[in-house]
């Protein structure tokens, strides 16, 4: 597990960001900060967070979690036992059943990105994360060429991690589904957090983050908040 600041400008409450698999931190570099220092973890080879970090968190007075994709499962498997003082714990188009046929992405699927990981391959997954060819263009847009059998090993990783720990509880209190998710199906999020907590459903892809300005906006988004303008 790997952390990297995006904003650090000594703020008293910090937005602590899971971030998905094989996505870094220009992929965020739009959305500013008004309200905190924002910290992104990322590299789920392991998912020990590391002391120092722990220490960090220590040092404010208030820890909000927004967790996206596979750091949804991430953030749940590693934050609770550290006695945090949480304030808003958001996840965003993902679960705590990542790989599942009905509650994730199913199996077969899940198996053959792994066994079938390549260039091309990895290309065609993040196309299908953005919604457009103009949000393609600016997501791929000067970005860092990605190390495929680095990212491969973190996928058999996280697979594993999956299998060796598994929680019905949640520590969540909010959950994003975007209806056009092409990654996590949305009527398989629905049906795992539909029982759980009310549903905030947005009309964007799995990587939904174009459609705000800043972190604050991401926060700070209810049920009852208008669709944002990607």
């Amino acid at each position: 597990m790997k952390y990297q600041w995006l904003h650090q400008t000594k703020h008293k409450q910090l937005l602590l960001f899971f971030s998905g698999w094989g996505c870094v931190a220009s992929d965020f570099k739009h959305l500013v900060a008004e309200q905190y220092d924002v910290l992104m973890i990322y590299d789920y080879l392991t998912i020990d967070l590391p002391l120092e970090l722990k220490e960090v968190l220590s040092t404010y007075d208030s820890v909000s979690v927004v967790a996206w994709s596979f750091g949804v499962w991430v953030a749940q498997a590693t934050l609770p036992v550290l006695n945090l003082p949480l304030g808003k714990v958001m996840a965003i188009n993902g679960t705590l059943k990542p790989v599942d046929d009905a509650f994730g992405i199913p199996i077969a699927i899940a198996q053959g990105t792994l066994a079938n990981l390549s260039e091309r391959n990895l290309l065609k997954f993040q196309r299908r994360m953005v919604s457009s060819a103009e949000t393609w263009t600016r997501f791929s847009a000067n970005r860092p060429v990605s190390d495929v059998l680095i990212l491969k090993a973190e996928l058999a990783a996280l697979y594993h991690h999956f299998v060796t720990f598994q929680s019905e509880n949640s520590m969540y209190s909010d959950v994003v589904i975007c209806s056009n998710d092409l990654i996590f199906s949305s009527d398989n999020m629905i049906r795992f957090w539909d029982d759980k907590l009310e549903v905030i459903s947005l009309h964007e892809s799995h990587f939904c983050f174009y459609a705000f300005n800043s972190w604050d906006e991401i926060v700070n988004l209810s049920a009852n908040s208008p669709q944002p303008c990607s």
